[in-house]
C-alpha cells in the first residue's frame, strides 16, 4: 500500500448541534483513516469551505440555520470541485426535503441516533460503513430523467411476469431514471428492494410515484402483486414472495440475513427465484457491497433473465461487480440503455 493509500481521508462537517458535532468529531477521532479538515454550521458556509478546502467527503446535516443542506448539496455539487456528501437527518425531519438532497447529488444519507436512548456505538459502525461507500462513489453525470413514455404495444403473451429491481447507494436517482422512461401502460409488477432507512421509505416512494404513470406504494404483508404497479420494500424488514408459482403473495420476514439487513436484496431475489425463476427479469444497480450477486445468480439458474448495471454509470461498482464476478449476469448495461432493453425483452415471442 502506498503512501498516498495511508493518508487519512479529509473530511468537512456540517452541523449546527454543538452535541451532535462533538460525538461525531470524538468518533473520528478514534479513527486514524479519517481527518475533520473543517467545521460549518449551515449550507452556505459548507459550500465556501468545500471550495476552500477540497475534502474528500462532506458530511452534511439537512436542517441547519438559514441555509440547509439542500442549499449546500446543491451549490457543492454545481461547484468546480464536487464531491461525495454524506446526508444526516433526524427521522423526524422532512423526508422530503431529504430526497430533494439525493436527486441534487447527495451519496447517501444516514438517520441520526436518539441521543436520549440511542445506540451510539451502532451509530459510529454504520457512520464508518456510509463514509466508506461514499468515499467509493463515481461521481460520473447520470441521464437526465424525464417523464414517462407513451403507451406501447405489448404483446398479450408474455414471456416474463415480474421484474426485480435491487440498489443501494447512488440507488434512488438511478430508480427514478428507470421508472421515469418505462411506458405508462409497463404490463408487470415491479418490485424493488432499495437500501434506505425505513422512515425515509414512504416519502420515497411517494417521489418515484411523481417520476412516474405507474403507481407506487409500500409493499404490504400478504398483499398479492399486481400488474402496472411499482412495490418498495420496506426498510425494517426482508421482503419475500411465498405461495406456489400460481399463487403468491408478498411477506414480510425479520430473520437474519447473511448479506444484508434491512431489506435484503438477496432475500427478495432468491425467494422469488425459487418460485418462479424462469419469469423474473432480475436487474442489479449500484451499491456497495455484494447484496444481491447471489440472488441475481438464483434467478439466472432458474432461467430468468439478469442484468446488472456497468461501472461507468454506477455510483458505486460493488454490487454489480460481484454479480459479474460470480457470473450471475446475462447482461451488463449502462443505465441509459436499461430502460429499453427491459421492453425490448418484453417484446420477444
Amino acid at each position: 500500500m502506498t503512501k498516498l493509500q495511508n493518508k487519512p481521508k479529509r473530511i468537512l462537517l456540517a452541523e449546527d448541534s454543538a452535541v451532535m458535532r462533538q460525538l461525531i468529531r470524538s468518533w473520528l477521532g478514534n479513527n486514524r483513516g479519517y481527518t475533520i479538515v473543517g467545521q460549518a454550521s449551515d449550507g452556505k458556509e459548507a459550500a465556501e469551505m468545500a471550495a476552500k478546502f477540497q475534502p474528500d467527503l462532506v458530511l452534511m446535516d439537512l436542517f441547519m440555520g438559514d441555509y440547509d443542506g439542500l442549499y449546500g448539496v446543491e451549490q457543492i455539487m454545481k461547484s468546480n470541485c464536487p464531491c461525495p456528501i454524506l446526508l444526516l437527518s433526524a427521522a423526524s425531519q422532512s423526508e422530503e426535503l431529504l430526497l430533494k438532497a439525493l436527486a441534487a447529488g447527495a451519496t447517501d444519507v444516514l438517520a441520526k441516533p436518539s441521543l436520549r436512548n440511542g445506540n451510539l456505538q451502532h451509530f459510529g459502525l454504520e457512520l464508518d460503513q456510509k463514509i466508506k461507500a461514499a468515499l467509493a462513489t463515481n461521481l460520473a453525470q447520470k441521464p437526465q430523467a424525464f417523464a414517462s413514455q407513451a403507451k406501447h404495444s405489448f404483446s398479450t403473451d408474455l414471456p416474463y411476469e415480474m421484474l426485480l429491481l435491487g440498489a443501494s447507494t447512488g440507488g434512488p436517482a438511478t430508480l427514478e431514471f428507470i421508472l421515469a422512461q418505462l411506458p405508462e401502460n409497463w404490463p408487470l409488477p415491479i418490485v424493488i428492494a432499495q437500501h434506505m432507512p425505513q422512515a425515509f421509505l414512504p416519502a420515497f416512494a411517494r417521489r418515484l410515484q411523481k417520476m412516474s404513470k405507474l403507481k407506487v406504494s409500500m409493499a404490504q404483508n400478504g398483499e398479492r402483486p399486481k400488474p402496472n404497479q411499482v412495490y418498495l420494500a420496506p426498510g425494517d424488514y426482508h421482503l419475500l414472495l411465498r405461495g406456489t408459482p400460481k399463487d403468491y403473495l408478498f411477506a414480510w420476514s425479520q430473520r437474519t440475513h447473511p448479506s444484508y439487513n434491512y431489506p435484503s436484496v438477496d432475500a427478495l431475489f432468491e425467494s422469488a427465484a425459487e418460485l418462479i425463476g424462469k419469469s423474473l427479469l432480475g436487474v442489479l444497480l449500484t451499491g456497495m457491497g455484494s447484496d444481491g450477486a447471489k440472488g441475481l445468480l438464483a434467478i439466472k439458474e432458474a432461467g430468468g433473465f439478469t442484468i446488472n448495471q456497468d461501472e461507468a454509470s454506477s455510483s458505486i461498482y460493488g454490487m454489480p461487480r460481484a454479480a459479474q464476478g460470480i457470473g450471475a449476469s446475462r447482461r451488463e448495461l449502462p443505465l441509459s440503455t436499461i430502460p429499453p432493453f427491459l421492453v425490448q425483452l418484453l417484446d420477444m415471442e
